[in-house]
């Protein structure tokens, strides 16, 4: 049976990041133990060094395995690949291209979830396995609740997502600040001139429509979604109120 595969959004901060890849894999190995992927045993130390994960300090000597808050945890780097992943989760934390090719070729891996580091490098990844963002607990919005919200999406909006897919080329290397400048500037628009949009709907629109790769679309997504809920950045500029009119214009030209 293949395995089930998830990633965690680059757009959150890496400390949380690894926070959430590690509460996955304590959720799912509990019985069976789990395996930690890393690119070099180096990386360990930066792990163990967050806070409340000074546990993983552990694997760092031979044999490279311990019991880290009841469950027994294997160390995986590009050096240590095992040939049989005995029915175990695995988490990815930064893996390189070449670290994933390797982990793609562990036989009986159960699921395996990815926390990235640069999104390009997991961009061919999530397309071969089909990987999907993994779920929050407190997210009821179903993809295709979404899906159906879209055709009822404001013209604004639309008219907006299309602005920043003109502006955003993903093609290019490190396309995670170039997308994380520009929906900021765009959501933050947005939300000071009252304009409604839902971020899940904001996603699929992205996916579906305008053809973005599933890394960027969470990006742009959890952007709307912190502006949504308050957050402020320091990069919006206040001079640009001039472009929800200019949005409008444009729908209105279709």
């Amino acid at each position: 049976m293949p395995k089930r595969c998830f990633y965690l959004p680059v757009e959150v901060k890496d400390t949380e990041l690894v926070r959430q890849g590690v509460l996955w894999l304590f959720k799912n190995s509990k019985y069976s133990g789990g395996w930690l992927a890393v690119n070099v045993i180096k990386n360990i130390e930066n792990i163990s060094a967050y806070s409340g994960l000074a546990k993983f300090g552990k694997l760092i000597k031979p044999p490279h395995c311990a019991e880290i808050n009841g469950t027994l945890i294997h160390l995986i780097t590009e050096q240590m690949i095992p040939e049989n992943g005995k029915r175990r989760p695995l988490l990815a934390i930064h893996p390189s291209r070449k670290l994933l090719y390797k982990l793609d070729n562990i036989s009986n891996i159960t699921q395996m979830t990815v926390a990235p580091f640069i999104g390009k490098e997991l961009e061919y990844w999530v397309k071969l396995h089909n990987a999907i963002q993994l779920p929050e607990n407190d997210n009821n919005t179903s993809d295709e609740d979404a899906s159906i919200q879209l055709t009822n999406h404001n013209g604004v909006v639309i008219a907006a997502l299309e602005d920043l897919n003109r502006k955003v080329d993903l093609t290019q290397n490190l396309w995670e600040n170039k997308v994380k400048f520009e929906s900021i500037a765009l959501f933050s628009i947005l939300n000071d001139n009252g304009v409604n949009y839902d971020p899940r709907t904001v996603k699929e629109y992205l996916k579906s429509n305008l053809g973005w790769n599933p890394l960027a679309a969470d990006q742009a997504s959890k952007v709307a979604e912190q502006i949504r809920s308050g957050n402020r950045y320091k990069q919006y500029r206040e001079d640009v109120d001039k472009y929800v009119s200019y949005w409008a214009d444009e729908f209105s030209k279709k």
